[in-house]
């Protein structure tokens, strides 16, 4: 459409490359099931849900605002319970009773707020990005600092977060940078399932394109990524499948040759089956 058209050519402009260059998307080999849930619903928001994420895979997850999205991410990272149905974490039936099981089994979730639901935004950088590690790391209740020093200089380089040190105060970060710190939080637990939630919203556009070479990086070490978005260029331009939810339900898949964002509005406003 040209309401379309005219989006990505605005989005070149800003970039000054192609659109599919800020995305850099690459096929990555995909491996076994690490997801799979059936008939998952929580007795509201989300109703009968059943997908499978793999190995190597980013899945995108499509929808109009209140369609479920995120109420299921909450489900499938222990934040609520569901009601009925199963998931199965490589091939064994698992449940989370809070986001502390999820974490023990290696599954990640990056939320749609990252100020009210992930950041602490009074601390420093360090501590941010060791908070989801800190008892792994420790030795008979001693918190491993330097394990943790590494890895969040680590981070810091792999990311290019832009900041002198780890110690500076999160609170005096840019939108793009306190985003990029979550993420190293959740890379450091080295999930099998990353859940990313609006991954690159109120972030600038270069942000946004290391956002996805880190998911196109972690997608080559086998990591299966659930991509939640309201951007449809991304979702067209990140995901090997996508997934789209209607009132609750998640009502088709399209892959392939298929995923274009007129595909993925029809299914998602209802206008085809």
């Amino acid at each position: 459409s040209r309401e379309n058209l005219n989006a990505n050519t605005l989005v070149q402009m800003m970039v000054g490359r192609p659109l599919t260059d800020l995305f850099n998307k690459e096929k990555v080999a995909v491996g076994d099931e690490v997801i799979r849930v059936e008939n998952l619903s929580d007795g509201k928001k989300v109703q009968n849900a059943s997908f499978v994420v793999r190995a190597g895979e980013i899945v995108g997850l499509s929808g109009l605002v209140g369609a479920g999205r995120s109420e299921l991410a909450h489900l499938l990272f222990g934040v609520s319970q569901p009601t009925q149905g199963k998931m199965y974490l490589n091939g064994a039936e698992i449940s989370f009773s809070s986001p502390r099981d999820a974490i023990v089994h290696r599954v990640a979730l990056l939320p749609e707020n990252r100020k009210e639901e992930g950041l602490f935004l009074d601390m420093n950088v360090f501590k941010n990005v060791t908070m989801a590690t800190i008892e792994r790391d420790a030795t008979m209740m001693v918190i491993n600092q330097a394990k943790g020093k590494q890895e969040t200089e680590q981070a810091i380089k792999s990311l290019k977060i832009r900041i002198p040190n780890a110690n500076v105060d999160l609170s005096g970060l840019s939108g793009g940078n306190q985003q990029k710190v979550l993420l190293s939080r959740w890379m450091a637990i080295h999930p099998k399932l990353f859940i990313l939630d609006e991954p690159t919203r109120g972030v600038d556009v270069g942000a946004k394109s290391e956002i996805y070479r880190m998911m196109t990086d972690m997608a080559k070490q086998g990591v299966a990524i659930l991509m939640i978005s309201s951007e449809l260029p991304e979702i067209v331009g990140m995901s090997d499948r996508v997934y789209v939810m209607r009132e609750g339900h998640i009502v088709g898949e399209v892959q392939d040759k298929g995923i274009n964002q007129e595909n993925i509005m029809a299914l998602a406003c209802g206008a085809t089956a």
